[in-house]
Formats: C-alpha cells, structure tokens, sequence
C-alpha cells in the first residue's frame, strides 16, 4: 500500500476530479483501492485491463475507416459530377468558336 500512497494524496485526487481530459484510474491491482479511484472517471482493476478498455479494437477501427473512406469517395463523386453539369449549363451560355 505504501507504493500507492501517492494516489491517496488530495493534491492528486483533487487533480484528476478537476481534469477535463478523462481519466482511467488503474493503479495496484484488483484488491486495491485508492481514492484517485474515486474521483476518476473509470477505475479499472489492473493496468491492463484500462489499456482493453481506452484502445479501440483493430477490427473496429477498420471498419470505421472503411465506411468513411466510402462517403468520402461518394461526395468526391457527387462534387465532380455537379461540376460538370454546372460546366455544362454555363457553356450553353457562350458562343465558342469552331462549336458552331
């Protein structure tokens, strides 16, 4: 417990209540508490076990990627072909020579 005890100080528990980045209370192991666990935002019962709980999965992220990567390909699409009928319709507008 001595080890902890530095997680037990106000200074500290005061400054995770006041962080306004989260924070993941994830000191000793499953038996131990601390009031830094308290005050953070998640307390997780191993070091370990808060990095499964802030990493995104692989798989997950992928397929987020994936779906972005299709709506922007998508509205890239759509820009392109709103540009030319707007070409289109404005060329209408103009005499061009060697066009008739």
């Amino acid at each position: 417990m001595e080890d902890l005890w530095a997680f037990n100080e106000e200074i500290v528990a005061r400054a995770i209540y006041r962080s306004n980045i989260p924070v993941v209370s994830a000191v000793g192991h499953e038996t131990d508490y601390t009031i830094s666990d308290f005050v953070a935002d998640l307390r997780a019962p191993t070091p370990s076990a808060a990095a499964e709980l802030v990493v995104r999965d692989k798989r997950e992220v992928q397929k987020l990627i994936h779906h972005l990567k299709g709506r922007l390909e998508d509205h890239v699409l759509k820009s392109l072909q709103d540009g030319r009928r707007d070409l289109s319709i404005s060329e209408r507008g103009f005499w061009i020579p060697g066009r008739g």
